[in-house]
């Protein structure tokens, strides 16, 4: 059987299977069959889906919602920022919340900075090298210990020492 040929015996198989789609492709408009009333019913049930007030609007209910996702991330993105500082230990960091707060990533960042330059003067005031990368100081206890400490702004809503 070439292509065509089967496509013609499915064609044909599709008629005798199928009354409805058979008279629908024949351009036969009446519909006697008891799945042809039922296809018609589903038609017309389908027109009311499409065009009740619903249907109509879920394109303007998503764009609501939509709006206010983004809405409520702006808020997020918005919220506090803590400055929080971390002692490294052999279990990890310890984390301590500084208490300094602030309204953006930018200011809280600056504040980072300035926590890590106040530690690093308390550090060398004490008689210590400390090195400072950045939010992060080095420094070599009484004991010999080497401790690093970090300055690290998050969101308010996120507490480091939770375990994940």
């Amino acid at each position: 059987m070439t292509n065509s040929n089967v496509t013609a015996t499915r064609s044909a198989s599709a008629h005798l299977h199928m009354p409805i789609l058979g008279h629908m492709l024949s351009g036969n408009k009446t519909n006697t069959t008891a799945t042809g009333v039922a296809l018609s019913r589903h038609v017309q049930m389908r027109k009311r889906i499409d065009s009740s007030p619903m249907t109509r609007r879920w394109p303007c209910i998503l764009l609501a919602m939509l709006c206010l996702l983004a809405a409520a991330s702006a808020a997020v993105a918005e919220g506090t920022w803590l400055v929080w500082s971390g002692v490294e230990t052999i279990g990890g960091p310890m984390w301590t919340d500084t208490g300094a707060s602030y309204p953006s990533r930018e200011a809280c960042q600056e504040g980072a900075d300035t926590l890590a330059q106040q530690w690093e003067q308390r550090m060398k005031a004490r008689g210590r090298d400390p090195v400072r990368t950045g939010t992060d100081v080095i420094t070599r206890l009484e004991s010999g210990s080497i401790v690093l400490v970090h300055f690290v702004c998050l969101p308010d809503t996120t507490d480091p020492r939770q375990k994940r």
